[in-house]
């Protein structure tokens, strides 16, 4: 699931983020049977979320089961905002940027909660669990072309180092305005071919990430590899607008 290869940093963050709210959503399952015990590796603020909806239906004089279906009510929206950072991610960076400022938010409620017990081996835990998160949402970030400000960052190929190229084997196309984009693997050659000219090309057996990329028309074209998912993506001006697996 984890790569250390920095092309998958952003990949490692988002599974990161995944297991996290995997482990929240059994959390709050045990925590509405009763269970009385709970998982490491979680966020904190749906379980409280789900204590305050206890909390908040007892107080209005409710049933017991009311106030477990309430507390259940308000950690589904807190998990819902998470999984939806998680999944706009996929495409848009900006929402592994929001999570990043929620995980933050939870860490600081989790410190305000621990401050009331005795530290013991799962709280030194949870602060691993903790640290270990932010460092890999925020490497996730920053390694992310399509965060930086720029709409068309200035890319190392700017003009084509063949013409008239002929792909014969595309991996992956993509057609945006009056730009015919072609992924062509030309025996162990990945070249990144647009209109017919090929702007960059790598060697690859496709066993580690790689990228290629150019500026062609003003526009920022970038495709990424990525190992983990075995997905093909291509990105232009920042946005991705196709993912293949193959």
């Amino acid at each position: 699931m984890f790569n250390l290869n920095s092309n998958d940093k952003y990949e490692n963050a988002r599974n990161a983020l995944k297991i996290a709210i995997i482990l929240s959503i059994a959390n709050i399952l045990l925590g509405y049977m009763g269970a009385g015990f709970g998982f490491p590796f979680s966020l904190s603020s749906p379980t409280m979320a789900l204590f305050w909806g206890n909390y908040a239906a007892l107080l209005l004089g409710t049933s017991f089961q009311f106030s477990l279906t309430l507390g259940l009510l308000f950690a589904g929206v807190v998990l819902g905002i998470f999984g939806g950072c998680y999944y706009f991610s996929k495409k848009r960076p900006l929402f592994l940027l929001m999570a990043l400022f929620l995980v933050i938010i939870d860490s600081i409620w989790l410190g305000w909660i621990l401050k009331a017990f005795e530290p013991d081996f799962w709280t030194l835990i949870d602060i691993i669990f903790r640290a270990w998160l932010l460092m890999l949402i925020y490497a996730g970030i920053k390694d992310s072309r399509p965060l930086k400000l720029s709409k068309s960052p200035k890319a190392k190929n700017s003009a084509a180092i063949k013409t008239n190229a002929k792909p014969e084997n595309a991996l992956i196309s993509y057609d945006y305005k009056n730009l015919k984009i072609i992924i062509n693997q030309a025996d162990e050659l990945i070249q990144l071919v647009v209109n017919n000219k090929v702007y960059d090309e790598k060697e690859s057996d496709f066993k580690t990430s790689f990228a290629l990329e150019a500026d062609v028309k003003n526009h920022y074209i970038r495709y990424v590899f990525d190992i983990t998912s075995r997905e093909h993506r291509i990105f232009i001006d920042n946005e991705l607008l196709i993912t293949e697996v193959k």
